[in-house]
């Protein structure tokens, strides 16, 4: 799978993979002990990321340690152990260099949205949900199938354990491995429509020019259009359709320059992409025009932490509590698809552990 990935991905020199239910953190460090043991001369350069979501918050915060016990080696030779871990007398702490390629979050797989590019659930390109749906109902576990698709790229796996065998109705073609059920998703393509094309008078075509209504759209931030292209932008980024995304995210910002939310889809949206240029400089922006934007600090946060600049990063996350403190509880964000302010602050308490 991975050497298939990193075939497809060579253009975009991007990688996204996802551990869906990973408890204390074992599989997703394993995938970039993985990465960095078998592929690290094929992903210089690339912008790799392996995400790890739970439901239960103890396991994410042991996750986030990233140290385990010898009895999580027993399969292990000793030789894989002091490689990547180093000993504190009492456990084993993956080594910084791989603990960086990991992030982990809160996620409700019943509740909580499939794909989104907000919380780096969308455009994926590995899906990992081992033993989890079991727990779930036949019903349940078919619609998760198929938003897993949704947040799949072209040609991305989907690996679920041995024992959910479950029959799927879309384009997730089954591949038989030892001990896994993989699916691959395939690209459908569309039937062409049987028309034919009408008979057109030159002359007709020759004299015609469009209005200038139409050549350039008046948009303001009241304007029922702008939220629809903006609903367009972010359904387009979760697909994984950055360039057409980041398109309408220019085309609007030419008449809606004092728009915060437009700088913030641009950043988060340029941020998948590897050199995406102007990450910062949007997330500053859109603070700028809005200082209030919680989620634009938020982000901000997030972006000087992956840079390890764990000052800026801090005063970022500080600064998105002070704003959360004068809210209500359950108050959800529309922009952050509905996550409410206890579980944002949660999320940033924990990324100030981190920080």
């Amino acid at each position: 799978m991975i050497p298939d990935l990193i075939a497809r991905n060579q253009i975009t020199k991007r990688l996204r993979i996802w551990c869906a239910g990973c408890s204390i953190g074992a599989e997703p460090y394993s995938i970039a002990i993985l990465l960095h043991e078998n592929f690290s001369y094929l992903l210089k350069g690339w912008d790799v990321r392996v995400i790890g979501t739970d439901l239960n918050r103890d396991f994410l915060s042991r996750a986030r340690e990233g140290k385990f016990v010898d009895w999580s080696f027993r399969s292990c030779t000793e030789e894989f152990k002091i490689t990547h871990f180093v000993s504190d007398g009492k456990s084993w702490k993956i080594k910084d260099h791989l603990k960086s390629m990991v992030s982990f979050q809160h996620h409700n797989l019943l509740r909580d949205p499939i794909p989104s590019v907000l919380h780096e659930l969308g455009a994926l390109d590995l899906i990992v949900c081992r033993n989890v749906m079991i727990y779930f109902e036949r019903a349940v576990n078919e619609r998760l199938v198929n938003q897993f698709e949704d947040a799949l790229n072209s040609g991305g796996w989907l690996v679920l354990g041995h024992s959910e065998q479950i029959q799927v109705q879309s384009n997730l073609k089954l591949h038989h491995f030892p001990k896994v059920t993989v699916f691959q998703k395939e690209e459908a393509l569309p039937a062409l429509p049987n028309f034919s094309l009408p008979r057109i008078d030159p002359s007709v075509v020759a004299d015609f020019s469009p209005p200038t209504s139409l050549l350039q759209p008046k948009f303001n931030a009241e304007n029922h259009a702008v939220k629809r292209e903006i609903q367009t932008i972010k359904e387009l980024a979760d697909r994984g359709q950055f360039e057409a995304a980041l398109s309408i995210c220019d085309r609007l910002l030419l008449v809606e320059k004092k728009n915060a939310l437009l700088y913030f889809y641009k950043a988060i949206i340029s941020d998948q992409q590897v050199g995406g240029p102007g990450v910062e400089q949007n997330l500053k922006q859109a603070v700028l025009l809005d200082q209030d934007f919680v989620f634009a600090h938020y982000y901000l946060g997030q972006f000087y932490r992956k840079r390890s600049d764990s000052y800026r990063a801090s005063r970022s996350f500080q600064t998105v509590l002070r704003l959360l403190s004068r809210l209500d509880g359950d108050r959800q964000f529309d922009e952050a698809d509905g996550i409410s302010v206890t579980e944002l602050k949660r999320l940033v308490l924990s990324q100030l552990e981190a920080a």
